[in-house]
């Protein structure tokens, strides 16, 4: 009988193992953004892309830069809110030489929004990261703040409240797993 029950219990334990095993190596794995499927995802929201890439500098860590808005100009209205990112209804893309590179300036802009708008009226955040992924968003009483990152790839989004839909579809579309 104790051998039966200890047979069991190490086959539980073994099974237990490959799951867990098959679990881990089944978790997602995200693709690059590219400057292509950016500039179709903002506009199919109806904003309009300019290539920043030529303001770069020839020792930053960046090789491509575009920035995205509204094609209505009256969607782009003031903000109370007196912080370095608001007044604004942008998307921001940024491809860096390495996926490190961008990892540290993600954890830098991630740092500055959570200090900035903690205690702002109506302050809520989430954050998610696994691997070449991570993404934080930041709500106010006003404004709708994404930052994601994608191996190498940078995508800042800043919204009015009201316009927080339109910047998550844009968000969303751009993470394929």
């Amino acid at each position: 009988m104790r051998g039966k029950r200890k047979g069991r219990i190490a086959l539980s334990l073994f099974m237990a193992l490959l799951l867990t095993l098959s679990v881990t190596a089944c978790g997602k794995s995200y693709e690059a953004i590219t400057k292509d499927s950016f500039a179709k995802a903002v506009s199919a929201e109806k904003f309009s892309v300019t290539d920043q890439s030529s303001m770069i500098k020839d020792d930053s860590n960046l090789e491509v830069v575009y920035l995205a808005q509204p094609k209505d100009k009256k969607d782009t209205k003031e903000s109370d809110e007196k912080n370095i990112f608001s007044g604004q209804y942008q998307v921001e893309y940024y491809k860096f030489d390495t996926a490190d590179s961008c990892e540290k300036s993600y954890d830098k802009i991630d740092d500055e929004l959570v200090s900035t708008y903690k205690s702002a009226d109506g302050y809520k955040t989430t954050d998610k990261s696994s691997g070449d992924y991570a993404k934080r968003v930041v709500d106010t009483k006003e404004r709708h703040y994404v930052v994601m990152r994608v191996k190498d790839s940078l995508v800042i989004a800043i919204s009015p409240a009201d316009k927080a839909d339109t910047i998550d579809k844009i968000v969303d579309s751009l993470t394929v797993a």
